[in-house]
């Protein structure tokens, strides 16, 4: 959102040229579009964002990196508390066994079962990065907001941070 903020919009492959032009001239630091077009979802391709690429965007929006980022939304009385009134679902109200499906843009969906203390299995993907088997903890998912899973287990591996919903937040959520 701060990079569109600072940028405008990202509607046509052009934009996503001019603002790979626009981060290098601010940054000294080059992000191919098609690398923007992916983390945007422009593209479909099934890849999280390098730490790298999140430290630039970091820097053109003004921050040194991106921990630099993620500790100042921390700390943005925005975010610090209130009392959200979306659809959610915490993973203490649910059962083991339940299942959920989750959605967000431009056409990901996502079948998960709960398994118990705050973590989930993946059944079924469509359109994602996530894979069948990936498993993961939360303890809420919230409609409207992105997902940030902090790691995936996944072929015995842990994955680094993983982002759904970044652009528009998940955009549906239900219970089978």
């Amino acid at each position: 959102m701060q990079v569109e903020n600072r940028f405008g919009s990202l509607s046509r492959p052009a934009d996503f040229s001019n603002l790979s032009d626009e981060i290098e001239n601010a940054t000294s630091e080059l992000l191919s579009p098609s690398t923007l077009k992916r983390l945007w979802g422009y593209v479909n391709y099934m890849s999280n964002p390098r730490l790298y690429t999140l430290d630039v965007l970091s820097r053109y929006i003004g921050y040194p990196d991106f921990g630099s980022f993620c500790n100042e939304i921390h700390s943005d009385p925005e975010f610090v508390s209130g009392f959200l009134t979306e659809d959610s679902i915490s993973s203490d109200s649910l059962s083991q066994g339940e299942k959920l499906r989750i959605g967000w843009d431009p056409d990901r969906l996502v079948t998960l079962e709960y398994i118990g203390d705050n973590r989930y299995v993946v059944l079924d993907v469509q359109n994602a990065s996530l894979e069948a088997g990936d498993i993961f903890t939360l303890p809420v998912i919230v409609k409207g907001f992105p997902l940030y899973i902090p790691h995936i287990e996944r072929d015995g591996k842990q994955t680094p941070l993983y982002v759904a919903g970044y652009r528009n937040g998940i955009t549906l959520l239900k219970k089978l």
